[in-house]
């Protein structure tokens, strides 16, 4: 093994568990441009078609589905950048 890479995994910089910050957060832009065009519109129309069907419970959860998948990317984006900088 180089030194180069010795000296690099006493650094932490060879570690299986890390990632490109770059390659992260291109992801969670997707994720997010996937989730804001495509899901929540999709989400919107169904909803709106079966409300009818669906009792006041179910129509209240099933209209708070968006917000949890924005609070979900928003914890997605935030955690490894926390992981990361502490």
């Amino acid at each position: 093994m180089s030194a180069a890479r010795q000296a690099g995994r006493e650094l932490g910089k060879f570690d299986a568990g890390q990632s490109n910050l770059v390659e992260l957060m291109i992801g969670l832009l997707l994720a997010g441009i996937m989730a804001m065009a495509v899901f929540i519109p999709v989400w919107t129309s169904v909803l709106n078609d079966v409300t009818s069907n669906l009792t006041d419970t179910q129509t209240t959860i099933a209209e708070l589905v968006p917000l949890f998948i924005i609070i979900l990317i928003l914890v997605a984006a935030v955690s490894p950048l926390r992981r990361r900088f502490n």
